[in-house]
């Protein structure tokens, strides 16, 4: 299980995310920024998926690249106006957050599947292990929330190296057994 859910294409999804995961301070974070995430990558993938036929394979970065600025900013028009706050946590990520998770974790094999019952089963392993890892690294850092260290901006990587470190290491003991 764990080595399917965390495959190295999903960690590498997940490291080009290691900025937000600065303004995670609680577990009510990690999920908020786990679901909006979730959202974002569920709906820009359909989008693309649905649009992706009528592009010529040469536009396909510049259709991937507006598209992608179009549902950021909805979204954050969105996240202003109902749910401020984690809008406000998320600031200047949001954009990271929507580029770096399609680029990135999704990348070609979203385009390359034959329908989208497939495409949709690959996106939802992407956001399921997004989501768990957020949930992961929220519960973590609201319990090590003692340390001063944990609280700074190296403690949150040290933390992310960390979680990084024992997935990779279930995982070799997976393969080993």
């Amino acid at each position: 299980m764990i080595q399917r859910l965390f495959n190295n294409k999903n960690q590498t999804g997940l490291l080009a995310l290691a900025p937000l995961f600065l303004v995670v301070s609680s577990l009510n974070d990690a999920i908020s920024i786990g679901l909006i995430s979730l959202f974002l990558i569920v709906i820009l993938t359909s989008t693309l998926y649905f649009i992706s036929s009528f592009i010529p394979s040469h536009q396909k970065l510049v259709s991937v690249l507006i598209v992608s600025v179009t549902v950021t900013l909805v979204a954050r028009m969105l996240l202003n106006s109902e749910i401020y706050f984690v809008a406000d946590k998320i600031g200047l990520f949001l954009p990271l957050l929507v580029i770096n998770s399609l680029v990135i974790s999704l990348g070609e094999e979203v385009f390359s599947k034959p329908d989208y019952k497939s495409t949709m089963i690959y996106v939802s392993g992407v956001v399921i292990a997004v989501l768990i890892f957020f949930i992961i690294f929220g519960f973590l850092k609201g319990l090590f929330d003692m340390f001063s260290i944990i609280d700074s901006p190296a403690g949150s990587f040290i933390l992310l190296g960390l979680l990084f470190a024992t997935i990779n290491l279930l995982k070799s003991n997976q393969v080993t057994d």
